[in-house]
């Protein structure tokens, strides 16, 4: 079954990471050999846990850009696109209305009735809709912060939606793990140290975390637009 592009980039992505974790000694090295890299491997082993944070972010921005596009193109009536999305898009940010001029505002106003979305004009919908409006602001995504970045498109529980697929709750929480370990480092913890099992276990748990999350962008769309399977075959 064809999985998001978003998907796809983040298993390239993740080759950064183990080119990162592959600089540090093994357990298998000798013990003087470990002993002299400690140091280097800590620091390696710290930007190795940052940027595999980094990574699991864009993961999520792409895979909320592509769930747009997704409906954008595939949707044969407006109404079956979420009205979560439809609202951000065409009121926009809470930023664009803090203008007290009223012709500005009327503008604005103005700006929204013609919306694509508004008029139903189907063939400008995908080249109208914003990602950034969605995923501005977001950044350290915990479960929290992935659960509201995914209401803003409609998926009122997706943690709910993750479990019925994985009920591993080790999978779910290692993103949690993850960030406050990826926060300590940030904020100069020089004790929060992190071991090669650390990120290789953290690497194996998001590996099937963004997985499920695909499976679960995929089959709710579906279900949304009465489609098959293979959605992303649709959108790529």
């Amino acid at each position: 079954m064809p999985c998001s592009a978003a998907l796809s980039k983040f298993s390239e992505r993740l080759k950064e990471v183990e080119l990162l974790l592959n600089l540090c000694s093994t357990p298998e090295s000798p013990a003087e050999e470990q002993k002299a890299a400690a140091p280097k491997d800590n620091a390696v082993l710290r930007a190795t846990l940052v940027l595999l944070c980094s990574h699991i972010e864009g993961f999520f921005e792409d895979l909320i850009g592509e769930a747009l596009f997704a409906y954008g193109k595939v949707a044969n009536d407006i109404d079956q696109i979420p009205r979560e999305i439809v609202s951000r898009q065409v009121i926009g940010s809470p930023e664009r209305w803090d203008n007290c001029d009223m012709v500005k505002r009327w503008q604005i106003f103005d700006e929204c009735v013609r919306h694509p979305l508004v008029i139903k004009d189907k063939g400008k919908i995908p080249s109208s809709i914003d990602p950034e409006l969605h995923t501005k602001g977001f950044a350290n995504p915990g479960t929290g912060e992935i659960d509201s970045l995914f209401k803003t498109i409609g998926f009122l529980n997706v943690w709910d939606s993750f479990s019925k697929i994985e009920s591993n709750r080790v999978i779910k929480n290692c993103v949690d793990a993850i960030v406050n370990r990826r926060n300590q480092i940030a904020h100069g913890q020089m004790d929060s140290t992190v071991t090669r099992s650390d990120v290789e276990s953290y690497m194996k748990n998001v590996r099937r975390l963004v997985e499920v999350m695909d499976c679960v962008v995929e089959q709710e769309i579906c279900t949304r637009l009465e489609l098959q399977d293979d959605v992303w075959a649709l959108v790529q």
